[in-house]
């Protein structure tokens, strides 16, 4: 009890109770961080925006993820899992990014769709258009998404 305690009277005093006893965990940690913040420009019809990964990665990975996501699937996969890391990482940016637009301009986009449907479009956006960020497939998804009143 007395541990708790000291360990709340650190955390309100604003100190991390993060520790890792290993510096090269430390090391790490600091390269996932590093890994994550990567981005890069990508340009839409509104002009050039920064993407975070994996928004700034081009379609031909996500394409490379999806499969991926196929080949580590088992013959009999539980309902909506997910098991390919790099996969998860796409949907996730992409569930992302259209819940950022929908908060920021208060519109419900995309809430007739499933997450599967809108990953298969982007899927065929990709086949499509190798080379464009997968940003842009996301402004692309959601443009189709507003015109058909999904």
């Amino acid at each position: 009890m007395r541990r708790l305690r000291e360990r709340a009277t650190i955390a309100r005093a604003g100190h991390s109770l993060f520790r890792l006893p290993w510096s090269g965990t430390r090391v790490g940690l600091i390269a996932l961080v590093l890994l994550t913040m990567l981005g890069s420009e990508a340009r839409g019809e509104g002009g050039t925006f920064f993407a975070f990964t994996p928004g700034g990665l081009s379609c031909g990975k996500y394409l490379r993820a999806a499969e991926g996501e196929r080949k580590a699937r088992p013959a009999h996969p539980e309902p909506d899992s997910i098991y390919s890391m790099d996969y998860l990482s796409f949907l996730t940016f992409a569930n992302g990014y259209l819940t950022g637009v929908n908060w920021a301009i208060e519109s419900g986009v995309g809430h007739q769709s499933d997450v599967a449907g809108r990953m298969k479009w982007l899927e065929n956006y990709c086949t499509r258009n190798p080379l464009d960020e997968f940003a842009v497939a996301l402004m692309m998804l959601r443009e189709y998404l507003v015109e058909h009143g999904q």
